[in-house]
């Protein structure tokens, strides 16, 4: 149910991105033009849990994190809203004043 290609977006207080990630068979992989979004999630009925590593793979001037930080682990909570869109919220330990919602929308089975 769960796994495809999907775009994401996500915002927080700082700012607002947007990017892919694909999901299979338990591991998530993706990124956006700055950063490499590689992790693990679990599904029970509706809902997921992720444990995300976002690490910058180009480093570029003014090009800063949604989260302020760079390279930091995102532990995601979300539920499926309908057959190919999941939302939810993301927190990291390294910035843990800063909540992210994301949509993410499946473009390819």
């Amino acid at each position: 149910m769960f796994e495809g290609f999907y775009t994401v977006m996500f915002r927080t207080p700082t700012g607002i991105g947007g990017g892919t990630a694909t999901l299979r068979e338990g591991r998530i992989s993706g990124g956006d033009s700055t950063h490499l979004y590689l992790g693990n999630y679990t599904v029970l009925e509706e809902a997921f849990s992720a444990s995300i590593a976002v690490t910058t793979h180009l480093h570029l001037p003014h090009a800063i994190s949604v989260f302020g930080k760079g390279n930091l682990t995102l532990d995601a909570q979300g539920k499926s809203r309908g057959a190919d869109m999941l939302v939810g919220t993301a927190v990291s330990p390294k910035a843990p004043d800063v909540t992210m919602h994301f949509i993410m929308k499946r473009i390819s089975a």
